[in-house]
C-alpha cells in the first residue's frame, strides 16, 4: 500500500470508474478528471495492489490562505472503516508545506471525529451546512 500522487491517465481511469458507479455529488468523474489537470491541484490515491482504493485532492484557497482537503473518497463501499481515509489524510498533511484545512458536512461525525484525532481544530460551522477544521 503507497501514497502518490496521481500522474497517469490509467489511474484516473480507474477512479473516474469508481466515482461514476457512486453516484456522489462532491466527488465526479469530472472533479477527478478537472483535479488531475489543473497544475495547482494534487490528486492523491491511496494504492494497493495498483488499484486506487481512496482518494482527496488538496486545493489551495487563495483567500482564506491554506490548503483545503477536499472530495475524500474511499472508492468500495466494502472498504470504508478499514482505515483508508484516515491513513490517506494523515500521509498527504504531512507532506504539504502550508497548514491544511477542511470542510466538511456539520452532520458528518466520522469525517469530523478523523480530522480531530489527526490533529486538525475545530473553527466554526458555515451557511448551518458546513463545519471549518483547521490543523494546529
Amino acid at each position: 500500500m503507497n501514497i502518490r500522487q496521481v500522474r497517469k491517465k490509467s489511474d484516473l481511469d480507474k477512479i473516474q470508474k469508481a466515482l461514476s458507479l457512486l453516484n456522489i455529488d462532491y466527488a465526479t468523474p469530472q472533479h477527478a478528471q478537472n483535479d488531475f489537470k489543473n497544475s495547482e491541484i494534487r490528486l492523491y490515491a491511496l494504492i494497493e495492489n495498483n488499484c486506487p482504493v481512496a482518494i482527496c485532492s488538496v486545493v489551495p484557497d487563495h483567500i482564506y490562505n491554506y490548503l483545503a482537503i477536499k472530495r475524500l473518497v474511499v472508492l468500495d463501499t466494502n472498504n470504508r472503516g478499514k482505515g483508508y481515509a484516515k491513513k490517506l489524510i494523515s500521509t498527504v498533511v504531512k507532506r504539504q508545506k502550508e497548514r491544511c484545512g477542511c470542510t466538511p458536512w456539520a452532520d458528518n461525525k466520522p469525517m469530523q471525529k478523523l480530522l480531530k484525532e489527526l490533529g486538525f481544530v475545530y473553527q466554526y460551522t458555515f451557511n448551518e451546512v458546513w463545519t471549518f477544521w483547521k490543523q494546529k
